[in-house]
């Protein structure tokens, strides 16, 4: 067959992207008849580059031409070299941060999940692992199978900014400054310090537990909890939730606990009401209006020259303010001036430990003053034993040296306590019972304000009226009766009186 005829027979393609040149053969040719030239000769006659492994693609051509004689073959003769498109730089984010949308369709889908724990915020602590910024890759260009160049498009580097708030190191990765909200966006990223929850607590944010600051521009509803590692403000009402902050906590309207809300503040408290919660502040107490049925410890002072107490009990450790205390129905309102439970504890301990130590310390004492008179003639055992009661007397007489120097500080401390005030502007109400230290009373007829409560030089419960520095005994205006659940610091100071405490001092 003649060359011509032989080139009729033969069909050259090439592909849109260039790439590859598809070489088909109609049935009839001969396999002998091809050859790595001829072939190489029709490739150059169609515009192809003719490739380097042109020979073993045409023996293949011809083995397959023989297998199957009355078919037509086709086989890719030649291949370009495919552009290398440069990849952009991009940040990735920690795998343990990532929003797991399945994840999260689960935990819904299951009778037991936590809806309350669940949180819409993504929070990260000071040094923790964000992610990685992976750098861009070299854009290379390739060419097709007629020589031609085909352009790869270039990469960008990652295009996201980095805040103070984050450290990127050499190789990438991305490590938290700060503890805050951490803040992902196409071009952005960063740690926000304080946390705005712009909608109220409930199913659609979960849980709020942040290590900084906490702005709720509106409530939190039933059941959830709000914890702020520095301070906390919330606008609108609280209901029986749980809310706590490091710092101190403002509510600007208030919070309903019905009797299960509970709300903590390691600094200052200020609300404008506050109803059936079991309150704790560390440091002071702000109420504008009603502080009503509520279980309150109050760390130093109380300031609430318009607010009403009634019902419930308020501890407070450094006295202060209040409008009225109680209400017409003569509810039964407790209030503890003077009140410390961390110095209550440790005296109830010194009381139990005090004596178990006086009486070993005693019994050694006996044990050994025995074995003193039998100096002379000691077995090897009683020795060792004379030996273990010297150093045992030794210790308890330096643990009693200790007890007696924490009792005499925290005796001290009640004396200061006992000089706790509290004014009342307004009137207070039959069934308010009123302790400071271990005096208590209740009142049976309103005392009309403004009024001073407090103990004299005497240890007498009494009350001043500023305007004319009249001072009476309360109990012509109340009932006095035991003071229940108090140290009674007299007795724990009539401990001090044991000879042995002299006998220590005596030898120290």
């Amino acid at each position: 067959m003649r060359t011509d005829e032989l080139e009729k027979l033969i069909r050259i393609s090439v592909c849109a992207d260039g790439l590859t040149a598809t070489l088909t053969v109609q049935a009839g040719v001969d396999p002998e008849e091809l050859s790595a030239d001829l072939v190489g000769a029709i490739l150059e006659g169609r515009g192809v580059r003719i490739p380097a492994e042109i020979n073993p693609r045409v023996d293949e051509l011809k083995r397959r031409i023989a297998e199957a004689p009355e078919e037509e073959i086709d086989i890719i003769i030649a291949e370009g070299i495919a552009p290398v498109h440069g990849k952009d730089g991009r940040f990735d984010l920690d795998p343990e941060l990532c929003d797991d949308e399945q994840a999260k369709k689960r935990e819904e889908s299951e009778a037991d999940a936590d809806h309350y724990g669940r949180s819409a915020f993504l929070v990260v602590e000071e040094g923790q692992r964000i992610g990685k910024v992976v750098p861009h890759s070299d854009a290379e260009d390739g060419v097709d199978v007629r020589g031609k160049t085909i352009k790869a498009t270039p990469a960008r580097p990652c295009k996201v900014k980095f805040d103070e708030s984050l450290d990127v190191d050499e190789d990438g990765t991305v490590t938290a400054l700060r503890n805050g909200r951490l803040e992902v966006a196409a071009e952005r990223v960063r740690i926000q310090p304080v946390l705005v929850v712009p909608e109220s607590v409930d199913f659609s944010s979960g849980n709020v537990d942040f290590p900084e600051d906490v702005l709720v521009q509106k409530g939190v509803r039933d059941c959830f909890t709000v914890h702020a590692g520095g301070s906390l403000e919330i606008v609108e009402l609280v209901e029986a939730a749980t809310v706590s902050a490091n710092g101190s906590i403002l509510l600007r309207r208030g919070m309903a606990g019905r009797g299960k809300g509970e709300i903590s503040a390691g600094g200052d408290l200020e609300a404008k009401y506050l109803d059936a919660v079991n309150v704790t502040v560390q440091n002071d107490l702000r109420v504008q209006r009603e502080l009503t049925n509520c279980t309150t410890y109050v760390g130093r002072c109380m300031h609430a020259q318009s607010c009403s107490v009634v019902g419930g009990k308020l501890d407070i450790r450094f006295g202060g303010q209040a409008r009225m205390l109680g209400g017409e129905a003569e509810t039964e309102t407790l209030i503890r001036l003077g009140v410390d439970p961390k110095l209550d504890e440790q005296a109830r301990e010194l009381e139990e430990i005090l004596p178990v130590a006086l009486n070993r310390l005693n019994q050694a004492t006996v044990e050994l003053d025995q074995l003193k008179k039998m100096a002379a003639k000691l077995t090897p055992t009683q020795a060792e034993s004379m030996t273990s009661l010297q150093f045992e007397i030794m210790t308890g007489q330096t643990r009693l040296s200790a007890i007696h120097a924490a009792i005499q500080q925290i005796s001290e401390a009640y004396k200061r306590l006992s000089k706790a005030t509290l004014s009342v502007d307004k009137n207070i109400m039959p069934g308010v019972t009123i302790v400071i230290g271990n005096k208590s009373a209740v009142v049976r007829e309103p005392i009309r304000g403004p009024v001073e409560v407090s103990l004299d030089e005497s240890g007498t419960l009494v009350m001043k009226q500023p305007s004319s520095d009249s001072v009476i005994p309360l109990s012509t205006k109340a009932k006095l009766v035991p003071a229940s659940g108090v140290v009674d610091v007299a007795e724990l100071e009539r401990l001090l009186d044991n000879p042995l405490f002299n006998e220590v001092r005596a030898a120290a």
